[in-house]
């Protein structure tokens, strides 16, 4: 097995134990992060999550 399909297991074992304790998992590779795809993800990404969780925004 190569570093990176270790890594992939791994990462996958992770994602299931989180799975089975009962967690959501929102995963984001590295091309979602940087510059301006990543403020369009999250403009697209918060706003849906919020919802969907029932999140409301306050003033401090």
């Amino acid at each position: 097995m190569d570093s990176d399909t270790a890594k992939c297991a791994e990462t996958m074992a992770g994602d299931r134990d989180l799975k089975l304790g009962g967690y959501e998992v929102f995963r984001f590779g590295t091309t979602n992060s940087g510059g301006q795809r990543h403020a369009g993800l999250l403009e697209h990404f918060l706003p849906a999550l919020f919802e969907r969780f029932r999140v409301s925004a306050w003033n401090s």
